[in-house]
């Protein structure tokens, strides 16, 4: 019930839709960091493509 509050509030204070902070040209969302999904999508990728080696070399030194 609660989200349901959220997501009401959240479409009571939408302001005009804002374009993409990658300027490839679609809308972005608030929850994506300001970017669209597909945009949020790549960039999640390339964050957990870039943690995975740390996290891997981490480990490895583990006893």
């Amino acid at each position: 019930m609660e989200v349901l509050k959220e997501m009401a509030q959240e479409t009571n204070q939408s302001q005009a839709p804002l374009l993409c902070s990658t300027d490839c040209g679609f809308y972005s969302s608030p929850r994506n960091n300001g970017m669209c999904s597909v945009c949020y999508k790549y960039f999640l990728q390339r964050q957990n493509s870039s943690v995975r080696p740390l996290l891997t070399a981490a480990l490895e030194g583990l006893p």
